[in-house]
């Protein structure tokens, strides 16, 4: 049994310590590099960092249900600096970089004044992609995670890239139907879980 997580290692060490069952943890989030898998109460604990700067490969025998035998490493993938690029190897590079520029690189308008991004309060980036939602689904209200936010954009042109820059999550809007006291509910958690530290608040349209 493999379970698959997005809390962090130290939540993952927790985690081991309270199931039964399991054989492995595969995690996220904290984006920590274990170079070898760390064992808690029997369960393996594999995570690889973060932005693909490694490659995490885990082998195991099973035997009976359980695993019998284990290997695992990290396998370094990135570099800051390569003093002589093998020529077959850049071509490749600058081809797909060539693509990208080519779907990515076009000018999709121009912003006036500066989109900014918070955690905790409300932005006019925010507001805006909020806002876009409101009114292509045609609904009263809409919420939108900031942390599904992750870039700023200063005052100028503004590209493609930047917008897959800005939104990289592939998610999806969903409309439904619910109360004044559901609604009111939602944003008092947000406020709430924002002044204990727990999360960032939610970004609005159609709620002051």
């Amino acid at each position: 049994i493999i379970v698959l997580t997005h809390q962090g290692d130290d939540n993952d060490m927790e985690l081991a310590q309270q199931i039964r069952d399991a054989d492995i943890i595969v995690g996220g989030h904290s984006h920590t590099r274990i170079k070898r898998p760390r064992k808690e109460n029997g369960i393996l604990i594999v995570q690889a960092g973060s932005k693909t700067r490694d490659l995490g490969r885990l082998t195991v025998q099973v035997a009976g249900d359980t695993i019998s035998s284990y290997d695992g490493a990290l396998t370094t993938t990135w570099v800051d600096s390569v003093k002589k690029p093998n020529p077959a190897m850049q071509k490749l590079v600058n081809d797909f970089q060539q693509s990208i520029d080519n779907e990515y690189g076009q000018k999709i308008g121009t912003l006036k004044t500066a989109w900014k991004k918070h955690n905790d309060y409300e932005t006019n980036l925010g507001n805006f992609i909020s806002d876009v939602m409101r009114e292509r689904t045609d609904t009263d209200v809409a919420f939108l995670n900031s942390g599904g936010i992750r870039k700023s954009m200063p005052a100028g042109p503004i590209t493609k890239m930047d917008i897959l820059e800005i939104l990289p999550f592939s998610n999806y809007v969903v409309a439904f139907e619910c109360t004044g006291q559901q609604i009111f509910d939602i944003v008092k958690n947000s406020i709430d879980r924002n002044v204990n530290g727990d999360s960032g608040i939610l970004q609005l349209s159609g709620v002051e």
